[in-house]
């Protein structure tokens, strides 16, 4: 992952805090990708799995607003963002 598609899923992650518009996170990932964090046991594959979990994400907060306190991307492909966010 280049820092250029990090800095999209960054622009794209606070595009769905402030319009709850998720389609641009859904552009920049790969159609067979799988998402899920660490408080939920389910993975949500495909486009249509990436938009539930996404704007599942967003209905738990009224106003929201994710700061990020580490961003790595290399040339290799590997990336590791942290964020927290605050509603």
């Amino acid at each position: 992952m280049s820092k250029e598609v990090v800095d999209k899923f960054v622009e794209a992650l606070w595009k769905l805090e402030k319009d709850r518009e998720v389609e641009a996170l859904v552009e920049i990932h790969a159609e067979d990708c799988s998402v899920g964090n660490v408080a939920i046991s389910k993975t949500f594959d495909g486009h249509d799995g990436l938009r539930k979990f996404w704007t599942d994400y967003r209905k738990t907060f009224g106003e929201m607003k994710s700061e990020f306190r580490n961003v790595f991307a290399d040339d290799s492909g590997h990336a590791a963002l942290e964020w927290t966010t605050e509603g």
